[in-house]
């Protein structure tokens, strides 16, 4: 059996899953194919437009002075966009399957959730208490830059770095910031290996989700309560393609699956793994991309 697709774009809002009834057979395996190669585009997302200045007072006395006046807007939901997924811990030690993951492409090229500093990493002055999950204390430390006194409007403020050892990467959410103590209190503890945070070999971090850190071209930030996109454009608006993945799981799953083929299909845009393997037994994946996956891009669990 042969499913040729004919060359075109063809959303995709929901798993496309295989289990064993679904097989083939060493003389006559099922196989999925484009017509001609790589015209077959099979993606998870979609184009986002609408961009318009920021007018409202609150949001730009949150910006930097240096990019009020160059940050746009444009409503999500407006547009039919209403899953943002969410924003998880994620790391070493941190269990599960791969975090769904929401991200902005313009032209292709994946932007920057606004982050400070815009490069590299901050150390931390002091730490004051490590965080443990029993009894359960929140992390706590004092910062150096005064940068921090900035994000108090920030609902949902992440760090990003190294808070024990220096190959095991993690995030903590900030519960609090005390400017006038200089200190960031953390949602949940720093619990990898158990111990909470150590600053032994040199806790390192950058923040990121600040709508008051959106300093330069390509940076964004998404209000998930109200559903408004701001981004400073990396090029003018009008003239770019703004894309965004929406479906939140993997785009082809194969469960038990045997002598399957999929021949010089491309997929494209998800915040999950693009294909997963489980169990299978000759399978192939000849002559297709795969591109813009938030998770992996072919997972393989067993099988031969």
């Amino acid at each position: 059996v042969a499913v040729r697709f004919k060359p075109g774009e063809y959303r995709i809002r929901e798993t496309f899953a295989l289990a064993a009834a679904d097989s083939g057979t060493e003389q006559a395996p099922v196989v999925y194919r484009a017509e001609k190669k790589g015209t077959a585009v099979f993606r998870g997302g979609a184009r986002i437009s609408g961009f318009a200045p920021v007018t409202d007072a609150g949001v730009l006395a949150r910006l930097p002075a240096e990019s009020r006046g160059k940050v746009v807007q444009c409503d999500l939901k407006a547009q039919g966009v209403t899953d943002f997924g969410e924003i998880r811990a994620r790391g070493f030690g941190v269990a599960g399957d791969t975090i769904p993951t929401l991200e902005l492409y313009a032209d292709g090229v994946p932007l920057t959730p606004a982050r400070w500093p815009n490069e590299g990493f901050v150390r931390i002055a002091r730490l004051v208490e490590p965080g443990s999950r029993s009894p359960r204390k929140p992390s706590v430390f004092e910062y150096v830059d005064d940068r921090p006194a900035r994000w108090l409007q920030a609902k949902d403020a992440q760090l990003f770095g190294y808070f024990r050892w220096l190959w095991a990467d993690g995030t903590v959410r900030v519960a609090s910031i005390d400017p006038a103590a200089k200190r960031i209190t953390t949602v949940e503890p720093y619990a990898y290996g158990g111990g909470g945070m150590d600053n032994g070999q040199g806790i390192r971090y950058y923040a990121f989700n600040l709508l008051e850190e959106i300093d330069r071209p390509g940076e964004w930030h998404l209000d998930r309560a109200s559903g408004l996109l701001y981004l400073y454009p990396p090029a003018d608006p009008a003239r770019t393609v703004f894309e965004i993945p929406l479906l939140p799981t993997p785009m082809v799953r194969l469960e038990g699956v045997s002598h399957v083929r999929f021949e010089g299909l491309d997929f494209d845009l998800g915040r999950h793994d693009a294909v997963v393997l489980k169990g299978c037994t000759r399978c192939l994946l000849a002559g297709c991309t795969i591109r813009r996956f938030a998770g992996g891009g072919v997972a393989i669990d067993g099988g031969t």
